[in-house]
């Protein structure tokens, strides 16, 4: 048996069907889930199915207005309308006939259907404009996480450095702090061997000096 293949494409009709629909959004992911497709495709299927109606609720109001203002009027009305007003009331009224009234709802229903085609005309029109200067919206956003991805790396590799440049640092000082402790002993012991010279070179100085006063004190 031949494994379905999972769809590549986000579900962006199928997802503007089901809520016309009504469905929720529970209810679509649901649905969306059933027929193979990741949560990815379903986040940009939602996102692209809301742009959609964000961009169609302006046009549909427009279209609606323009073809209220353009449509015909019906006979009946225009033969009322051109009809001079009477100068007494009249005591007989007529009822309308069937076919005048059957006239009305089918006038909205075409209206309705004229307004929905010119609606997903525009619309189609406008998604097309916007997917060209855009591009694939997956296919964009799936290169622009490529680029945070990479953003991301290369603050790492900045951390990295500037983690081992302060440990060179801290290293170096560290030397340093050794060679001067270093210093310091060898100061010391170079006090103490010179103290033990000085000490006993001191006293001979002394000896002879009184050496030298006693054969001075003799000759005289």
């Amino acid at each position: 048996m031949l494994k379905k293949e999972e769809p590549t494409e986000p579900p962006t009709e199928s997802v503007s069907r089901m809520k016309e629909e009504g469905l929720s959004q529970d209810q679509i992911t649901q649905n969306l889930e059933r027929d193979k497709y990741d949560q990815r495709q379903i986040s940009d299927a939602m996102n692209q199915a809301d742009i959609k109606q964000e961009v169609r609720g302006p046009y549909q109001q427009s279209a609606m207005n323009q073809i209220e203002k353009e449509a015909p009027v019906p006979l009946a009305m225009q033969r009322q309308q051109e009809e001079p007003a009477p100068q007494e009331p009249r005591t007989v009224e007529l009822a309308p006939s069937q076919p005048q009234q059957a006239e009305y709802p089918e006038m909205e229903r075409t209206m309705k259907d004229q307004v929905e085609e010119l609606v997903e005309s525009v619309v189609g029109e406008k998604w097309d404009e916007l997917i060209s200067g855009l591009g694939n919206i997956s296919l964009w956003k799936e290169k622009v996480r490529d680029e945070i991805t990479s953003i991301k790396q290369e603050l790492l590799r900045l951390e990295k450095r500037f983690e081992n440049l302060h440990q060179s640092v801290l290293g170096k000082v560290t030397d340093y702090s050794k060679d001067v402790g270093s210093i310091g002993v060898e100061m010391k012991a170079l006090e103490q061997v010179l103290g033990k010279i000085i000490t006993p070179l001191t006293t001979n100085i002394k000896e002879l000096s009184k050496i030298t006063n006693k054969l001075k004190t003799k000759r005289k």
